[in-house]
């Protein structure tokens, strides 16, 4: 049963089909439509600004987050969407300030834990990015693109070894993983074992 600031769950659907296929234009504009019935849904702010993250309207996508988080406050979700698009940014310091809101609202939120090393990495720290990624991991084992990156974090630090490991991990669970075989490549190269790497990049 949904309630005066719910969509319903057809309706739900919906906005994440557009969101799935791309249609960003269509899903800014369904939610402004949505907004209007449900102005006080943090939902529909939050699906707005991911929306508009799409479009790579940043501004209005934080906005929205802000629209979100005012009429919740405790939205751990809308604090990591914020922090992705300030990270896209490349204002790091307020991406991985939202990132730590969202883990101690939401503390098993293994999607911030990565977002917040892929800040850290991006902004030249790999030893704190790989702490970060290593949460991640343990909170979600499966995760392969947060084993990618603690392999890149691993490549960059000249760790080669532990980087290949982790490129495997991800590749087990995704053996289609284009990233970790491409890096993976990188770090064989660099370990100087040459056909292992032209095999990888294949």
């Amino acid at each position: 049963m949904t309630t005066l600031n719910e969509l319903s769950d057809q309706e739900f659907s919906a906005l994440i089909l557009l969101y799935s296929q791309g249609k960003f234009s269509d899903l800014v504009q369904c939610c402004s439509s949505f907004i209007e019935k449900f102005p006080r849904s943090p939902k529909l702010h939050n699906i707005q600004g991911v929306a508009y993250s799409g479009l790579k309207e940043f501004n209005l996508a934080i906005n929205c987050y802000k629209r979100a988080l005012k009429l919740n406050p405790n939205y751990a979700e809308a604090h990591n969407n914020m922090g992705n698009t300030f990270k896209t940014k490349g204002d790091f310091d307020l991406a991985i300030k939202s990132f730590k809101t969202a883990i101690l609202l939401k503390p098993k939120f293994a999607e911030a834990y990565n977002n917040m090393g892929a800040s850290y990495l991006a902004n030249g720290d790999y030893i704190l990015a790989g702490s970060q990624f290593k949460k991640a991991i343990d909170i979600k084992t499966d995760y392969v693109d947060a084993y990618i990156n603690n392999g890149n974090a691993l490549r960059l630090l000249k760790d080669f070894d532990g980087s290949i490991q982790n490129f495997k991990k991800a590749l087990s669970y995704n053996s289609g993983a284009t990233d970790a075989h491409f890096l993976m490549g990188l770090s064989l190269r660099d370990r100087e074992l040459f056909k292992d790497a032209i095999i990888s990049f294949k």
